[in-house]
Protein backbone atom coordinates (compact mmCIF):
# COMPACT_ATOMS: atom_id res chain seq x y z
CA UNK A 1 0.00 0.00 0.00
CA UNK A 2 0.64 3.53 -0.91
CA UNK A 3 0.27 5.76 2.31
CA UNK A 4 -0.71 10.04 1.21
CA UNK A 5 -2.04 12.89 2.76
CA UNK A 6 -5.22 15.01 1.38
CA UNK A 7 -4.59 19.12 1.47
CA UNK A 8 -7.19 20.91 0.07
CA UNK A 9 -8.15 24.82 0.06
CA UNK A 10 -7.35 25.27 3.83
CA UNK A 11 -4.01 24.87 2.99
CA UNK A 12 -3.69 26.52 -0.08
CA UNK A 13 -1.84 29.64 1.99
CA UNK A 14 1.29 27.66 1.61
CA UNK A 15 2.40 28.07 -2.18
CA UNK A 16 2.60 24.50 -3.07
CA UNK A 17 6.39 24.07 -4.26
CA UNK A 18 7.36 25.15 -0.33
CA UNK A 19 4.46 23.23 1.22
CA UNK A 20 6.50 19.86 -0.15
CA UNK A 21 9.75 20.90 0.93
CA UNK A 22 8.00 21.66 4.02
CA UNK A 23 6.61 17.89 4.07
CA UNK A 24 9.96 16.49 2.88
CA UNK A 25 11.55 18.61 6.10
CA UNK A 26 9.79 17.05 8.61
CA UNK A 27 9.04 13.54 6.89
CA UNK A 28 12.93 12.62 7.77
CA UNK A 29 11.35 8.66 8.10
CA UNK A 30 9.69 9.03 4.52
CA UNK A 31 6.31 8.48 5.63
CA UNK A 32 4.42 10.63 3.24
CA UNK A 33 4.61 8.48 -0.31
CA UNK A 34 2.51 11.58 -2.01
CA UNK A 35 -0.66 13.99 -1.75
CA UNK A 36 -4.34 13.82 -3.02
CA UNK A 37 -5.50 17.36 -3.65
CA UNK A 38 -8.68 18.52 -3.71
CA UNK A 39 -8.72 21.58 -5.44
CA UNK A 40 -11.56 23.50 -7.44
CA UNK A 41 -10.18 23.50 -11.29
CA UNK A 42 -12.92 25.95 -12.09
CA UNK A 43 -11.38 28.87 -9.68
CA UNK A 44 -8.57 30.14 -11.23
CA UNK A 45 -6.25 30.32 -8.63
CA UNK A 46 -6.68 26.68 -7.36
CA UNK A 47 -6.28 25.40 -11.03
CA UNK A 48 -2.73 27.19 -11.35
CA UNK A 49 -2.06 25.78 -7.58
CA UNK A 50 -3.12 22.17 -8.78
CA UNK A 51 -0.49 22.05 -12.17
CA UNK A 52 1.74 23.81 -9.57
CA UNK A 53 1.56 21.06 -7.28
CA UNK A 54 1.88 18.64 -10.21
CA UNK A 55 5.41 19.92 -10.98
CA UNK A 56 6.33 20.23 -7.35
CA UNK A 57 5.53 16.66 -6.25
CA UNK A 58 6.76 15.13 -9.44
CA UNK A 59 10.26 16.93 -8.97
CA UNK A 60 10.57 15.17 -5.18
CA UNK A 61 9.94 12.04 -6.28
CA UNK A 62 6.02 12.42 -4.51
CA UNK A 63 2.77 11.03 -5.63
CA UNK A 64 0.13 13.30 -6.89
CA UNK A 65 -3.63 12.14 -6.88
CA UNK A 66 -6.96 14.54 -6.85
CA UNK A 67 -9.85 14.65 -5.31
CA UNK A 68 -12.38 16.10 -7.98
CA UNK A 69 -14.99 19.11 -6.84
CA UNK A 70 -18.28 18.23 -5.79
CA UNK A 71 -20.25 17.04 -8.94
CA UNK A 72 -22.98 20.06 -8.31
CA UNK A 73 -20.05 22.46 -9.44
CA UNK A 74 -20.37 20.68 -13.03
CA UNK A 75 -22.73 17.50 -13.31
CA UNK A 76 -25.17 19.31 -15.23
CA UNK A 77 -22.95 20.94 -17.89
CA UNK A 78 -20.93 19.11 -20.50
CA UNK A 79 -18.69 21.74 -21.36
CA UNK A 80 -17.81 22.21 -17.52
CA UNK A 81 -17.52 18.23 -17.31
CA UNK A 82 -15.07 18.19 -20.82
CA UNK A 83 -12.85 21.61 -19.07
CA UNK A 84 -12.66 19.00 -15.51
CA UNK A 85 -11.52 16.35 -17.22
CA UNK A 86 -8.99 17.56 -19.53
CA UNK A 87 -7.28 19.70 -16.72
CA UNK A 88 -6.82 16.16 -15.14
CA UNK A 89 -5.36 15.06 -18.30
CA UNK A 90 -3.01 17.51 -18.46
CA UNK A 91 -1.56 17.06 -14.96
CA UNK A 92 -1.01 13.26 -15.62
CA UNK A 93 1.29 14.57 -18.68
CA UNK A 94 3.07 16.78 -16.36
CA UNK A 95 3.66 13.02 -13.67
CA UNK A 96 4.22 11.45 -16.52
CA UNK A 97 1.59 8.84 -15.15
CA UNK A 98 -2.65 8.50 -15.60
CA UNK A 99 -4.36 11.02 -12.92
CA UNK A 100 -6.13 9.14 -10.16
CA UNK A 101 -8.77 11.04 -9.43
CA UNK A 102 -11.80 10.30 -6.71
CA UNK A 103 -15.60 11.75 -7.90
CA UNK A 104 -18.33 12.40 -5.19
CA UNK A 105 -21.83 10.74 -6.06
CA UNK A 106 -24.88 13.61 -7.00
CA UNK A 107 -26.94 13.72 -3.68
CA UNK A 108 -30.29 14.53 -4.01
CA UNK A 109 -33.41 15.22 -1.99
CA UNK A 110 -34.19 11.17 -1.95
CA UNK A 111 -31.92 8.27 -2.98
CA UNK A 112 -33.94 7.14 -6.16
CA UNK A 113 -32.78 9.90 -8.15
CA UNK A 114 -29.63 10.59 -6.24
CA UNK A 115 -28.99 7.11 -7.94
CA UNK A 116 -30.14 8.16 -11.02
CA UNK A 117 -27.95 11.10 -11.44
CA UNK A 118 -25.17 9.65 -10.06
CA UNK A 119 -25.66 6.45 -12.78
CA UNK A 120 -25.55 9.32 -15.81
CA UNK A 121 -22.55 11.20 -14.11
CA UNK A 122 -20.73 7.71 -14.06
CA UNK A 123 -21.14 7.31 -17.97
CA UNK A 124 -20.68 10.63 -18.83
CA UNK A 125 -17.07 10.33 -17.61
CA UNK A 126 -16.32 7.42 -18.58
CA UNK A 127 -17.48 7.76 -21.57
CA UNK A 128 -15.33 11.36 -22.14
CA UNK A 129 -12.35 9.45 -20.91
CA UNK A 130 -12.65 6.53 -23.13
CA UNK A 131 -13.60 8.42 -26.57
CA UNK A 132 -10.97 11.09 -25.67
CA UNK A 133 -8.07 8.77 -24.63
CA UNK A 134 -7.29 10.85 -21.54
CA UNK A 135 -5.38 9.67 -19.03
CA UNK A 136 -7.32 9.57 -15.83
CA UNK A 137 -8.13 6.31 -13.36
CA UNK A 138 -11.36 7.42 -12.16
CA UNK A 139 -12.72 6.27 -8.68
CA UNK A 140 -16.48 7.05 -6.63
CA UNK A 141 -16.53 7.94 -3.08
CA UNK A 142 -19.08 6.28 -0.30
CA UNK A 143 -20.13 9.28 1.65
CA UNK A 144 -22.83 9.75 4.36
CA UNK A 145 -26.53 11.20 4.43
CA UNK A 146 -26.97 14.35 6.19
CA UNK A 147 -30.18 15.47 7.64
CA UNK A 148 -31.18 17.51 4.06
CA UNK A 149 -29.61 15.04 1.76
CA UNK A 150 -29.55 11.53 0.53
CA UNK A 151 -25.63 11.27 -0.01
CA UNK A 152 -24.60 7.48 -1.47
CA UNK A 153 -23.01 4.77 0.78
CA UNK A 154 -20.85 1.91 0.19
CA UNK A 155 -24.11 -0.43 -0.39
CA UNK A 156 -25.60 1.79 -2.81
CA UNK A 157 -22.42 2.39 -4.68
CA UNK A 158 -22.07 -1.74 -4.71
CA UNK A 159 -24.79 -1.27 -7.40
CA UNK A 160 -23.98 1.38 -9.18
CA UNK A 161 -20.56 -0.21 -10.32
CA UNK A 162 -21.51 -3.25 -10.95
CA UNK A 163 -20.38 -3.89 -14.89
CA UNK A 164 -18.63 -0.88 -15.22
CA UNK A 165 -15.22 0.59 -15.54
CA UNK A 166 -15.43 2.98 -12.64
CA UNK A 167 -13.25 2.08 -9.24
CA UNK A 168 -14.48 2.44 -5.67
CA UNK A 169 -12.74 5.24 -3.20
CA UNK A 170 -13.61 3.32 0.47
CA UNK A 171 -14.07 6.12 2.45
CA UNK A 172 -13.86 4.28 5.82
CA UNK A 173 -14.51 7.41 8.03
CA UNK A 174 -17.95 7.66 5.90
CA UNK A 175 -19.27 4.30 6.89
CA UNK A 176 -17.85 4.52 10.90
CA UNK A 177 -19.94 7.95 10.80
CA UNK A 178 -23.10 6.26 8.87
CA UNK A 179 -23.12 3.14 11.65
CA UNK A 180 -21.77 0.92 9.21
CA UNK A 181 -18.54 -0.13 11.45
CA UNK A 182 -17.90 -3.82 9.80
CA UNK A 183 -14.73 -2.89 7.98
CA UNK A 184 -15.02 -5.12 5.14
CA UNK A 185 -16.87 -4.12 1.71
CA UNK A 186 -18.69 -6.57 -0.62
CA UNK A 187 -16.81 -8.69 -2.87
CA UNK A 188 -17.55 -6.31 -6.05
CA UNK A 189 -16.34 -3.36 -4.34
CA UNK A 190 -12.95 -5.20 -3.52
CA UNK A 191 -12.46 -5.78 -6.79
CA UNK A 192 -12.98 -1.81 -8.02
CA UNK A 193 -11.19 -0.64 -4.77
CA UNK A 194 -8.75 2.19 -6.22
CA UNK A 195 -8.34 4.44 -3.59
CA UNK A 196 -9.21 4.30 0.26
CA UNK A 197 -9.44 7.24 2.35
CA UNK A 198 -9.02 6.71 6.28
CA UNK A 199 -9.66 9.29 9.02
CA UNK A 200 -11.01 9.45 12.39
CA UNK A 201 -14.79 10.80 13.31
CA UNK A 202 -16.39 12.32 16.68
CA UNK A 203 -19.03 14.41 16.34
CA UNK A 204 -18.02 14.85 12.65
CA UNK A 205 -15.63 13.44 10.06
CA UNK A 206 -11.84 14.16 8.79
CA UNK A 207 -11.02 14.03 12.40
CA UNK A 208 -7.41 13.15 13.02
CA UNK A 209 -6.43 9.84 15.31
CA UNK A 210 -7.63 11.23 18.19
CA UNK A 211 -10.58 9.69 19.27
CA UNK A 212 -10.33 5.99 17.84
CA UNK A 213 -13.64 6.13 16.63
CA UNK A 214 -12.08 4.47 13.50
CA UNK A 215 -10.47 1.54 13.46
CA UNK A 216 -7.53 1.91 11.38
CA UNK A 217 -5.60 -1.43 12.24
CA UNK A 218 -8.60 -3.45 11.65
CA UNK A 219 -9.30 -1.88 8.43
CA UNK A 220 -5.65 -1.71 7.20
CA UNK A 221 -5.34 -5.41 7.72
CA UNK A 222 -7.87 -6.04 6.18
CA UNK A 223 -6.73 -4.23 3.21
CA UNK A 224 -3.14 -6.46 3.70
CA UNK A 225 -5.88 -9.21 3.82
CA UNK A 226 -7.69 -8.94 0.29
CA UNK A 227 -4.28 -8.10 -1.05
CA UNK A 228 -4.65 -4.28 -1.61
CA UNK A 229 -1.76 -2.52 -3.38
CA UNK A 230 -3.07 0.87 -4.27
CA UNK A 231 -3.05 4.25 -2.06
CA UNK A 232 -4.71 4.83 1.78
CA UNK A 233 -4.95 8.67 2.09
CA UNK A 234 -4.92 10.14 5.15
CA UNK A 235 -7.94 12.77 5.06
CA UNK A 236 -7.52 15.22 7.85
CA UNK A 237 -9.33 18.73 8.08
CA UNK A 238 -6.18 20.71 9.30
CA UNK A 239 -7.96 23.08 11.33
CA UNK A 240 -8.84 20.11 13.51
CA UNK A 241 -4.90 19.34 14.59
CA UNK A 242 -3.92 21.04 17.86
CA UNK A 243 -1.17 22.81 16.90
CA UNK A 244 -1.48 26.51 15.70
CA UNK A 245 1.25 27.20 13.20
CA UNK A 246 1.31 25.39 9.78
CA UNK A 247 4.93 23.68 10.12
CA UNK A 248 3.31 22.49 13.24
CA UNK A 249 0.37 21.61 11.95
CA UNK A 250 2.05 19.03 9.38
CA UNK A 251 4.10 17.97 11.76
CA UNK A 252 1.13 16.79 13.58
CA UNK A 253 -0.35 15.67 10.38
CA UNK A 254 2.91 13.14 9.55
CA UNK A 255 2.83 11.94 12.85
CA UNK A 256 -0.63 10.73 12.39
CA UNK A 257 0.03 9.19 9.48
CA UNK A 258 3.28 7.72 10.96
CA UNK A 259 0.98 6.10 13.89
CA UNK A 260 -1.19 4.20 11.23
CA UNK A 261 1.63 2.89 9.16
CA UNK A 262 2.53 1.14 12.07
CA UNK A 263 -0.70 -0.94 12.21
CA UNK A 264 0.96 -4.60 12.03
CA UNK A 265 2.60 -3.54 15.69
CA UNK A 266 1.44 -5.38 18.67
CA UNK A 267 3.00 -1.97 20.84
CA UNK A 268 0.33 0.11 18.79
CA UNK A 269 -2.45 -2.22 19.29
CA UNK A 270 -1.57 -2.78 23.03
CA UNK A 271 -1.43 1.08 23.87
CA UNK A 272 -4.48 1.77 21.82
CA UNK A 273 -6.35 -1.19 23.99
CA UNK A 274 -5.37 0.37 27.17
CA UNK A 275 -6.94 3.47 26.20
CA UNK A 276 -9.78 2.66 24.24
CA UNK A 277 -10.78 -0.98 25.05
CA UNK A 278 -9.77 -1.79 21.22
CA UNK A 279 -10.05 -5.23 20.47
CA UNK A 280 -7.17 -5.58 18.02
CA UNK A 281 -6.73 -9.75 18.23
CA UNK A 282 -9.17 -10.44 14.55
CA UNK A 283 -7.27 -9.69 11.63
CA UNK A 284 -10.01 -9.29 8.96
Amino acid sequence: MKFLISINSIGFNVPPELLVQVIKHIDTGNAVEGIELNANVFDGVEREYLMRMAHATTANGLLLQIHAPGPETHCASDEKIDRLLETYDKVARITGQPARVVFHPVSSANCELAMELTQNYIETILLKIDNKGLLIVPSLENLNDTSHLARLGTKQIDSLLANTGMGFCWDVGHDVISGNDSYRLPKGLEKSLENVHIHDVSDTDHCPFYHFNTDFVKTLRYLEHIGYKESVVLEININKLNASSTFQRYHEYIGNLMMIRSYRQQWLVEDISSTRGYKGQEVV
